[in-house]
């Protein structure tokens, strides 16, 4: 009885460190219903009790990785609310090759735009996006 006791045992730990593994960003792909869950990927504090909060919304997986089943390629729409809330673009990622994610205006492939160019303009043109929201959008989408 004692062999079967720990055989069951270490099935039940094996079933559960794969659903760990596997819940990498599961947040980020819930239904609520019909609805994708709005997921916060940054909140940028002024310490005034003022912030903006960069939140995305999952619209599509376009590719899989398929040894892994984790998305690969994947379509978000982003967004900012409070303080600063001129940012709401849809977004590419690509997991695999991350200097292949880019930020575009919604339907307008022709002017895309890649993190590293989005990141690296001036605040105030309305494409920039701050280095911590992407680091959050790879957190949660990769």
């Amino acid at each position: 009885m004692s062999v079967l006791n720990k055989i069951f045992f270490g099935l039940a730990l094996t079933s559960m460190s794969i659903v760990s593994a596997n819940a990498y960003s599961a947040k980020a792909y819930q239904i609520d219903g019909q609805e994708y869950k709005i997921v916060t990927v940054f909140e940028d504090s002024t310490g005034d009790g003022r912030s903006t909060v960069w939140e995305s919304i999952f619209n599509e997986v376009i590719s899989y990785n398929k040894k892994t089943k984790r998305p690969e390629i994947v379509d978000i729409s982003v967004q900012t609310h409070g303080l600063d809330d001129r940012w709401n673009y849809a977004v590419r990622i690509n997991c695999a090759n991350p200097t292949q994610s880019y930020v575009y205006p919604y339907g307008d492939f022709k002017n895309k735009i890649s993190f590293k160019r989005a990141m690296a303009l001036d605040y105030g043109h309305l494409l920039h996006i701050e280095r911590k929201a992407v680091k959050g959008i790879f957190s949660t989408y990769c």
